[in-house]
């Protein structure tokens, strides 16, 4: 069970990584890191990224979904958020802030209608 929620997190990931942002070796030993399990040196090392270039939106749809595996969801949707603010039509974001919206504890009427705007944004972007 857990090895296939790290290979779903791994689908999530920007697989291949767009270069024009960063270099693609880089982000690809942070995403190794991340599927086999190792958040905390993911974060660690998606951070630093971050240092070279605050403005990724990959990197930060890519910590959010650390954030979310552990357990951690008001950070992830943070982060979810900021990757958005960089790029509105970046879909991943828009569709992971709706999954981490729709999978919180006691989700209310108003987050579940959040996520649905969510998955539309997504859906319109990439139908």
């Amino acid at each position: 069970d857990h090895l296939r929620q790290l290979e779903a997190l791994a689908d999530n990931c920007d697989w291949p990584i767009r270069r024009r942002h960063l270099e693609g070796d880089a982000l690809l030993k942070r995403n190794r890191s991340q599927r086999i399990g190792d958040f905390e040196n993911a974060l660690a090392q998606y951070r630093l990224l971050l240092g070279e270039n605050e403005l990724s939106a990959e990197v930060h749809n890519n910590i959010g979904l650390v954030y979310r595996e552990l357990g951690q969801a008001d950070t992830a949707i943070r982060e979810f958020r900021r990757a958005i603010e960089i790029d509105p039509k970046y879909v991943r974001a828009h569709n992971n802030l709706g999954v981490t919206l729709m999978g919180m504890a006691g989700a209310g009427a108003g987050r579940l209608d959040a996520a649905a705007a969510e998955f539309r944004v997504a859906l319109a972007a990439d139908p």
